[in-house]
């Protein structure tokens, strides 16, 4: 699983898109008194902005001056004496903005937001267990046995064969005479294309090889009653077949694969041993040979195929290494465990991502789903489900590495001119801190990238010289599809919650919020946000010829069905 670095520039874009182009969320004032130009204030004094929390019911708290009653999510609350007010509100699992909106006699509105997570955090050392699960159905087994026959080449097997020599040497007697010495080395194995074909079976997997037209050459001398010789011989069956148990099994991360029960026989078995001295018994020459013959093939198979179908698993192993910005990603996956049914395979995968953290990030954990354990699809050649922790995880090690912490100036050129319009200046800077972690969550409305608390904090260099600090809050519906074998997080157009956190001379926090509001060409900004991408898991030597990519019914991971085929 391979998450490309353009993707997390293209995730980076998202946040700094927004802000660049006037995106921006805000929170309340520690104050009352400091906002006195609209009757009507608010502040929103729990949650804090950027706190952490469980999912479900919270109490919003806060205190209100020159207005009667409080809308807080919705509900409107009265005010006590002092001007306090509580609510209930409920969080759901992910990020919410939690808003507070109060009115004047006028009917003007002053509001407080501020940007929270919500849910289960685990911390973030360690491996995500169960993050992913491959099912390689009967399609994809029969697929992959088609490499693994296409690596079983004569000459392969020839050249193991051949330290196995003399495949016969022996000295006997014939009609009272003692004086038979006959030795053979095997000089070349022949035959067609393999076809291995597993049954999955009970929690076995039932191996059968056969190699077609199989032609054993071998280079025979010695001496018969005085006369020396020396012959090719050729020994010929319609097939060699070779059946099995095929045992697969995870040791420290790994796949490994053992031939095991395993029994051989020639198929049509002749041979031609007509240049050999009449004195020679070719019945007990050659059946000895064949003999030999079957445990070299025995032998071979046993050694090559477990081993080429070990190497060919593990290509759904989604370990990977990246430098992103200067920081490094590394993402290491170990199987955890391996499970055969009358289906097919399953594998379930462990992933551990970490990059180096940059400065200091407060935290409680990742987000997690909680114990929920995915379940591949045994519907297509080759199956694979995600789950949301893997994809917060991953989000998460960005986040701590600061990918979302940034400084953009009109005079490094990354900052338009353009942003800085609406403060009468055409010089300035623009700095980036992400508050709490972007994450992924199957929502009512479907699965969404949400964000929060990702200030902005601007300043401009000549004319006025102004500062403003801003918070942004998003959430991006994702369209899930496959692309180039990899599975494509497509933003959707987002949604997108801003508030002022500082205000200008003679303006209010609301003021420039809907100024900044106002400002935001959507089109141009969904042009600027990349998507995030992950390489699928796959096999060596096929290539993903169709996929199917669909949300599971527990909320909590996303299922790819694969169609595989050969690599052109």
């Amino acid at each position: 699983m391979t998450l490309r670095p353009d993707a997390v520039l293209g995730f980076a874009a998202l946040s700094v898109s927004v802000l660049v182009l006037g995106a921006c969320k805000g929170g309340e004032e520690e104050e009352l008194e400091t906002l006195d130009t609209y009757d009507a204030r608010v502040v929103l004094e729990s949650p804090a902005a950027g706190s952490w929390s469980p999912a479900g019911t919270i109490v919003a708290s806060g205190r209100a001056k020159d207005t009667d009653a409080v809308t807080v999510m919705g509900q409107t609350v009265d005010l006590d004496a002092q001007g306090a007010f509580r609510a209930e509100v409920e969080l759901p699992r992910g990020i919410s903005v939690v808003e507070a909106t109060a009115r004047d006699p006028r009917g003007q509105e002053a509001f407080a937001r501020n940007g929270v997570i919500a849910g289960d955090f685990v911390q973030p050392e360690g491996a995500v267990e169960r993050a992913m699960a491959v099912r390689l159905n009967q399609g994809g087994l029969d697929d992959v046995l088609g490499l693994v026959g296409g690596y079983l080449e004569p000459a392969t097997i020839s050249s193991a064969a051949t330290g196995m020599n003399p495949v016969y040497d022996d000295a006997y007697g014939v009609w009272g005479w003692d004086a038979v010495e006959i030795r053979a080395d095997l000089e070349q194995i022949d035959f067609d294309t393999p076809q291995l074909d597993v049954t999955p079976s009970r929690g076995e997997l039932t191996l059968s090889v056969a190699l077609p037209d199989l032609l054993v050459e071998l280079y025979a001398e010695g001496e018969a009653v005085g006369i020396d010789f020396d012959s090719d011989v050729y020994l010929m069956a319609e097939r060699a077949e070779i059946t099995g148990t095929l045992e697969l099994d995870v040791e420290d991360g790994d796949i490994v694969a053992e031939l095991v029960d395993a029994e051989v026989s020639l198929v049509g078995f002749s041979y031609d041993t007509s240049l050999l001295p009449g004195a020679v018994e070719d019945y007990l020459f050659v059946e000895t040979i064949r003999g030999k013959i079957e445990e070299m093939l025995l032998a071979k198979i046993e050694e090559l195929v477990p081993s080429l179908l070990s190497d060919s698993l593990s290509g759904l192993d989604p370990s990977f290494d990246l430098e992103l910005l200067g920081t490094p990603l590394r993402v290491s996956a170990g199987f955890a465990s391996l499970s055969i049914d009358d289906e097919g395979l399953s594998l379930v995968v462990d992933i551990d991502s970490s990059a180096p953290p940059a400065g200091t990030k407060t935290y409680e954990g990742v987000l997690t789903t909680g114990n929920v354990s995915p379940a591949a699809s045994s519907h297509s050649d080759l199956g694979i489900s995600i789950s949301d922790d893997l994809l917060n995880d991953l989000l998460f090690e960005l986040w701590r590495a600061g990918l979302m912490d940034m400084e953009l100036s009109t005079d490094a050129g990354n900052l338009p001119v353009g942003v800085l319009a609406a403060l009468g200046d055409d010089e300035g800077t623009l700095t980036t801190e992400a508050v709490l972690p972007p994450v992924v969550v199957q929502t009512e409305s479907g699965f969404q990238l949400q964000f929060a608390e990702l200030m902005l904090h601007l300043e401009t260099e000549n004319g006025k010289g102004e500062v403003i600090d801003f918070a942004l809050a998003g959430f991006v519906d994702l369209d899930l599809e496959v692309v180039d074998g990899a599975i494509s997080l497509d933003l959707g157009e987002p949604e997108l919650v801003l508030e002022a956190r500082s205000a200008l001379d003679g303006e209010t926090i609301e003021g420039v919020t809907r100024t900044f509001e106002d400002q935001l060409p959507i089109d141009s900004l969904l042009l600027l946000v990349g998507a995030l991408e992950f390489e699928l898991p796959s096999l060596y030597g096929l290539r993903v010829a169709d996929a199917a990519v669909d949300r599971a019914s527990d909320g909590a991971h996303t299922d790819i069905r694969v169609t595989v085929a050969a690599a052109d």
